[in-house]
């Protein structure tokens, strides 16, 4: 991707995050093909055609669709946001903890947790 694609809002999964889905059996990272892999990642990427999504852009249980062509729907909590996916558990939910972090073209959110799309809608 491009700065020609439009404004990056990426939300990238720390390191802990990928670790927690090593044996998890409702989400292991382990078995994805490598074109399930790319679905999931680009779950985490926002292209607009304007501007990045800064937190306080982040509206509440609206919809943004991501470069997969899906949606994910931030969620706020006691003062914090969360970025929810379409097949995320509860417990699960990654909270976005670091934010407005600047790139050439856009902007970069850390989550605690990964971004888990629907993956029966790749095949779809």
């Amino acid at each position: 991707m491009s700065t020609e694609d439009g404004s990056l809002t990426v939300f990238v999964p720390t390191n802990a995050a990928f670790e927690a889905l090593e044996g998890n059996e409702d989400f292991d990272f382990s078995p994805l093909t490598s074109k399930q892999s790319i679905y999931v990642l680009m779950y985490h990427v926002i292209i607009a055609e304007e501007n990045a999504l800064y937190y306080k852009d982040l509206e509440c249980g609206g919809l943004t669709r991501t470069a997969n062509r899906q949606t994910v729907r931030p969620k706020c909590d006691q003062g914090a946001k969360f970025q929810r996916g379409s097949k995320q558990l509860e417990d699960k939910i990654p909270e976005i903890i670091l934010r407005d972090i600047e790139i050439c073209n856009g902007v970069i959110h850390g989550v605690d947790n990964v971004i888990w799309p629907n993956l029966d809608r790749l095949y779809s």
